[in-house]
């Protein structure tokens, strides 16, 4: 049994939207196509305030580097994480991509994402 979690509105909306994601104007990234694949290249965060209202320090993200590259990946507004305890169905569905690599530049660090077809 699939479960549509749209309304009849919001899945018309959603089938008039091309097939694929444009996030330019939410974060500082670039798509890049190597071949077949799809990568992103992005700021994942820097030592500013953030919308918590807090500073996450490059290097307690550097530090966490590998895991990230192990257990992490790319998803729509963290639903993955969080989307069981929200009760949002089908919350996995979510997950759009996975990381590749990690760097720190300046204050900042970086990912780039292996963006699923």
């Amino acid at each position: 049994m699939e479960y549509d979690v749209f309304s009849a509105e919001e899945r018309g909306l959603l089938d008039a939207v091309p097939s694929y994601l444009s996030i330019s104007q939410m974060l500082k990234a670039t798509p890049v196509a190597e071949g077949v694949d799809r990568f992103i290249y992005l700021e994942a965060s820097n030592e500013s305030l953030d919308q918590q209202g807090e500073v996450v320090l490059a290097k307690a993200l550097e530090d966490s580097a590998a895991y990230y590259l192990r257990f992490g990946n790319l998803d729509i507004d963290h639903y993955t994480q969080i989307g069981a305890r929200a009760g949002v169905p089908n919350y996995e569905l979510y997950e759009i991509g996975r990381p590749i690599d990690v760097s720190v530049k300046d204050g900042a660090t970086f990912v780039k994402g292996q963006i699923y077809a």
